[in-house]
C-alpha cells in the first residue's frame, strides 16, 4: 500500500513537467524571409520558372536538431498552436519546398491557418519522411 501511495505521488509530481518540453522553435521567436530564384537559362530554347524558397534566420546547432526530429514530432509540432507556423517554416526551409506566390504574401500565422494551414499539413503527413 505504501508504495502504491508513493508511485502516485511520484507521477502527480512529475506530471505537469511532462510535455512542457521546451520546444527548439516557436511562433513567436521565428524569423524568415523569402528567397526568389530567377529564371535560368536551360538551353537556348527552354527557360525555368521563378522559385520562391523560404530561408529562416536559426542557429546551425537549433536547425542540427530540428534536422533529426522524426515524422510523428514534426506532425505534433505542426498540430501545437504554438510551434504550427514555425514548424512549417522549417519544413519548406530543409526541404526546399517552393513557396507558392500565395504563400509569400502571408506574412503571419493568422492568415496562414486561415488560408494554407489544412493544405500544408496535409502535404507534410503525405510527404515526410518515417
Amino acid at each position: 500500500m505504501r508504495s502504491k501511495l508513493l508511485v502516485i505521488i511520484l507521477i502527480c509530481f512529475f506530471q505537469p513537467a511532462l510535455g512542457q518540453q521546451k520546444s527548439l522553435i516557436s511562433n513567436t521567436s521565428i524569423k524568415d524571409s523569402e528567397r526568389i530564384i530567377g529564371y535560368k537559362l536551360v538551353d537556348t530554347n527552354k527557360v525555368e520558372l521563378t522559385k520562391f524558397l523560404v530561408d529562416l534566420e536559426l542557429a546551425d546547432s537549433i536547425k542540427m536538431e530540428l534536422k533529426k526530429l522524426c515524422k510523428s514530432d514534426w506532425m505534433a509540432l505542426l498540430k501545437n498552436e504554438n510551434t504550427d507556423w514555425a514548424a512549417n517554416l522549417c519544413l519548406y526551409d530543409f526541404y526546399k519546398r517552393e513557396a507558392t506566390v500565395a504563400r509569400i504574401f502571408i506574412k503571419d500565422r493568422n492568415e496562414w491557418v486561415k488560408y494554407l494551414k489544412a493544405k500544408d499539413f496535409a502535404y507534410w503527413e503525405k510527404n515526410l519522411p518515417h
